[in-house]
This record gives structure tokens, sequence and C-alpha cells, in this order.
């Protein structure tokens, strides 16, 4: 049994394998901010999993899923997610079509330029989804570094109710020639403003998370939310009255499994 625990270790730890990282929305990035990329690595991805609770009763239960694949050369995206918002007008509610199994809530994203230099990769998109409505976002990477290869993104959006600016990192860990190890690290923030009457709840969050490549075909990812705000209903003049049911001010955390499909990566060697 031991040996076997050992050789696990083993094959994690020279695995060089290369996910897509999906949103909980469906499109590639963080957990919840769609970065600049698309992603050429593997023509197909999903993920199951993703309930937010306690620490301690963390559960790879499929009660979130979504799907991604792309097309014109890895330019457009194209993903489907059983979800389609964490905040409404009735706080923080995660909302899922039949309990997160019906992966239909569609997302686009189109890469307009994705430039790759020895050592900086900039990527710039745009997309529509449900939640953000119409979004921009520009990610750099750093890549070919030794140690940690960090990322950043930056993303705005326009949707019919909220209007929400975005930011999302990554630290990609390195061994000393800068070839890529398979853990890596995340951590994403986003707040919104209404774009309507006033009274409209308003969505802030903060998160942070870890990724683990299992293999080739496997990525397992842990992640943590808290929204700060507390959540109020309002009157007709717009004050806040009580306080709205299902508070994430303490935060909640989360347990994810992506997989990827078409084992040959599309691109050859990883490029940055």
């Amino acid at each position: 049994m031991r040996f076997k625990l050992l050789l696990i270790l083993i094959l994690l730890l020279i695995t060089n394998a290369v996910s897509s990282r999906l949103t909980y929305y469906g499109p590639s990035g963080y957990s919840f901010v769609p970065s600049g990329f698309v992603s050429g690595d593997w023509k197909y991805s999903g993920f199951t999993g993703g309930e937010f609770t306690t620490l301690q009763n963390m559960r790879l239960y499929p009660k979130f899923l979504a799907f991604r694949t792309s097309a014109f050369s890895d330019r457009l995206e194209i993903s489907l997610s059983s979800t389609y918002e964490f905040v409404g007008d009735d706080g923080y509610k995660v909302k899922k079509f039949a309990d997160g199994l019906l992966p239909i809530s569609p997302a686009l994203k189109w890469n307009i330029a994705d430039n790759r230099g020895k050592f900086v990769r900039v990527g710039y998109s745009f997309g529509v989804v449900y939640v953000y409505g119409i979004y921009a976002s520009i990610t750099t990477q750093l890549g070919s570094l030794p140690i940690l290869q960090p990322e950043f993104t930056g993303a705005v959006s326009l949707g019919p109710e909220r209007g929400y600016g975005l930011i999302g990192g990554r630290l990609q860990t390195a061994d000393l020639s800068g070839k890529a190890l398979p853990l890596a690290f995340t951590a994403e923030a986003g707040w919104s403003s209404s774009m309507s009457s006033i009274g409209r709840t308003e969505e802030g969050f903060f998160a942070f998370g870890s990724e683990l490549d299992l293999g080739r075909n496997l990525t397992l990812l842990g992640g943590f939310r808290l929204d700060p705000s507390t959540y109020y209903n309002y009157d007709d003049k717009g004050k806040e009255t009580t306080k709205k049911d299902g508070q994430n001010t303490g935060g909640k955390w989360s347990l994810r499994l992506e997989f990827h499909f078409d084992g040959v990566k599309s691109t050859g060697e990883k490029k940055l």
C-alpha cells in the first residue's frame, strides 16, 4: 500500500499536464474570472463537483457541471454550464439548473489576439456569459521562469443589470530550469455596480484556490469564496430594511475535478 502511494506521488511530480481551467460559468479562466486566453492544449474539457460548503464537509458531489470546446484554430470557445449566477437580487444564492446536473447555460469567448514571446504571453478576448453580460479580458503570462511563473488578468463587463470589474491571478510552480510543475495557485476578486434601479443587490467577492494535475487528463481544484458584503432587502425608496437569507460573509470551500479529452495536445509542446 505504501509503495502504491509513493508511486502515485512520483507520477504527480513528474507529470507536466496543462488544464483548461474552466470557471463555474463555463468560459476558461480561474474559478469565476474569465481569462484573455482560449486554451489550445485540450480540445474538450469539463468539470464536476464544486459544492460550496464548510471545510470539513468538502466532497466531490456532482453539484456543478460545465463543458467547453474550441473552434476556428482555438479562436472561438464554446461552453455550457449548469450554473448561471452566484448572487442575484435575493442575495448570495447559487442558481443552477436541475440542482447542477443540467449544463445548458451557454457562453462564448472570442480570442482577439494571442501574442507569444519567449518569456511573455499576452491574450485579449471578449465574450458573453449570463452572469456578466458582454465582457472583455486581458491576460499577461510570464513563462519560462524558475520556481514561480505568474499570470495576471483584468476584465470588465456590461450586463442588463450590473457592470463588473474583475481581476485574477495565477502562480504556476516550476523547477529551476523553468519547466512547469503540476501545482498552481489562484486568486481573484470581483465587484459590481447596479445598471438599473437603486436597491438592486451589488455583488462583491474574493476567492482563491489551488490546482493539482493528476496525470495528463485530470486536474483536482480546491477553492474558497468569500462575499464580504452583507446583502439586504430594500424598501421602495432604496433604504435597507432586513438582511437577506444565505449570507456568505464567513466564506465557503469547494472541490472540483476537471477532465480533459483529446490526449494529444493540438499545439504540440507547451508554448508561452
